[in-house]
């Protein structure tokens, strides 16, 4: 099975898939060590993975983000020492499949050629027991076993169809009147919203007819809980009792009206003809109702039909960036459904927020109750409350929120104080009132910063210092390089910085005696 595949008309391979490119020389805690430190063999830095956006469109994703899952990927590796390395493979490709990150074929290729070291295997000949080297060869027909090829083929079939020679993305289905449309070149999305209105009488309409064009309407939002939005009344959502109720009454006068040709439905409906509904909550919609596609207008106000995969979103919206979260963490207080989509590392879209409960119904679940106990308001909790609680909850922050909050002028700006678990503040003296910006302290050396650095870090991680778990220090070392870069400027910056502070008994592994035992003996 040929495991390359054709994005934007280029050959690009699931990141899962490239173990068994290398024949398992190159192993998933390699791959993602390398996404999280992609100049770690040398100048020619390994390739930016990236992903789909709602459109389809690839997108990079930034190192930081591999933190978690790098963590992830250690912590197996420790489990599982002791059992067949199959377990291992198997278990590690399971946490890297879901993520549907790729990179480009001809960025790896390059790589490859330039990091010849790590793909030579190194043996003894079986006659003349003479060492020999064995350059290890790319195989893009790699074996697999039945369950890793049946997920390949599911993600492939899943991917849309590219046109390798304009690279421009084709629907799988796509109609006009009930026959083949013409592949459309500008975004196949087409409009974001559009009016109640338009969407009733153009695109129900010509999918459904007219007889058929309200009561599917009517299904899609007491059936499906379609999301109607006012917008001239800041895209508040309409509660759908009293909406159903208005349209209803106005069908039964077009009813009564005899197929009086001058009657325009939405005439003196003036509230309701200036409603208008998402693109997306029309697929959440269809998505609920069991059904693969759903109709929609591309920017020739043509109807077609629009494959579930291209607007069905992973996750709610677009993933923040640093700059977002900078911006947000600067922000006086943050409103529940800001907070949630901020914790789940989203861009806050407030067209779009009603849709949030759809997306993470057990964090709304938990915020409702928070809230009800007063641990945290509606609209005036600030950010590092909203953190604070959400990290008593085992939640896990984005690393891009993470990274903001090293920084001591974010940290120090923020005044307010951390809620706890029993609802009351962390009380004066609390931890964030005592930070300095120790980063530009004069008095301080470039060491000695190096050390409050780890020791930021290991608090970042919530690990006790002198007990930090075993095979933390390298997932310490990831984070302090890619946070702090002027202070570890040198490849043996952090080495240097670890092994003094071990010293000073600033921190230590909580194996460390039994380490230092065996360095002994």
């Amino acid at each position: 099975m040929n495991v390359v595949v054709k994005i934007e008309g280029r050959d690009a391979l699931p990141i899962w898939v490239l173990p068994f490119v290398t024949g398992w020389a190159f192993s998933p805690d390699m791959l993602i060590y390398r996404l999280v430190k992609p100049y770690h063999d040398g100048p020619a830095p390994f390739p930016t993975a990236f992903n789909l956006d709602t459109n389809n469109t690839p997108s990079p994703i930034p190192s930081a983000q591999w933190y978690e899952i790098n963590n992830l990927i250690e912590k197996l590796r420790n489990e599982v020492k002791g059992q067949p390395k199959t377990e291992w493979r198997k278990r590690s490709i399971e946490i890297i499949k879901p993520l549907e990150a790729y990179v480009w074929l001809d960025e790896f290729n390059n790589w490859f050629e330039w990091s010849p070291e790590i793909f030579t295997r190194h043996g003894k000949d079986e006659i003349t027991d003479e060492p020999i080297t064995e350059p290890i060869e790319l195989c893009f027909n790699p074996i697999m076993n039945t369950e890793d090829a049946r997920y390949f083929e599911a993600e492939y079939n899943s991917l849309p169809v590219s046109n390798a020679a304009n690279g421009v993305t084709k629907w799988k289905e796509a109609i006009t009147n009930g026959s083949p449309k013409s592949e459309p070149t500008e975004d196949k999305g087409g409009y974001p919203t559009m009016s109640l209105c338009n969407f009733v009488e153009t695109v129900l309409v010509g999918m459904y007819g007219d007889s058929e064009a309200l009561p599917t309407l009517y299904q899609l939002i007491e059936k499906c809980g379609l999301v109607i939005c006012n917008k001239v009344v800041e895209a508040q959502t309409v509660p759908a009792d009293s909406l159903l109720a208005t349209l209803r009454e106005r069908e039964q006068q077009e009813a009564g009206s005899f197929g009086d040709a001058d009657f325009d439905f939405w005439e003196t409906l003036q509230n309701e003809s200036r409603y208008s509904v998402h693109r997306d909550d029309v697929a959440m919609a269809y998505h609920i109702a069991g059904k693969p596609s759903f109709p929609w207008l591309s920017y020739s106000s043509q109807l077609i039909q629009i494959p579930d995969t291209v607007i069905m979103p992973s996750g709610f919206g677009l993933p923040a960036q640093l700059h977002d979260f900078q911006d947000a963490l600067n922000l006086d207080s943050w409103t529940c459904l800001e907070a949630l989509c901020w914790l789940q590392g989203r861009k806050v879209d407030s067209c779009r927020l009603h849709q949030l409960p759809k997306y993470y119904p057990t964090e709304t679940d938990l915020i409702k109750r928070a809230i009800k106990a007063k641990k945290l308001t509606e609209d005036s909790s600030t950010s590092m409350q909203w953190i604070e609680w959400a990290r008593n909850k085992g939640w896990l922050i984005p690393p891009l929120l993470e990274q903001c909050l090293l920084s001591s002028e974010l940290k120090h700006s923020n005044n307010a104080l951390p809620v706890t678990e029993s609802g009351g503040d962390a009380g004066a003296g609390s931890q964030d009132e005592k930070i300095t910006d120790w980063q530009n302290d004069p008095n301080l050396l470039k060491l000695q910063k190096q050390q409050k650095a780890i020791l930021e870090v290991i608090e970042l991680k919530e690990f006790k210092p002198m007990k930090i778990p075993d095979g933390e220090k390298g997932t310490i070392e990831i984070i302090c390089k890619a946070d702090y870069p002027l202070l570890f400027d040198k490849e043996s910056s952090f080495s240097t910085a670890w092994k003094k502070g071990l010293k000073l008994d600033l921190f230590k592994m909580a194996n460390h005696a039994s380490f230092a035992k065996r360095g002994k003996q």
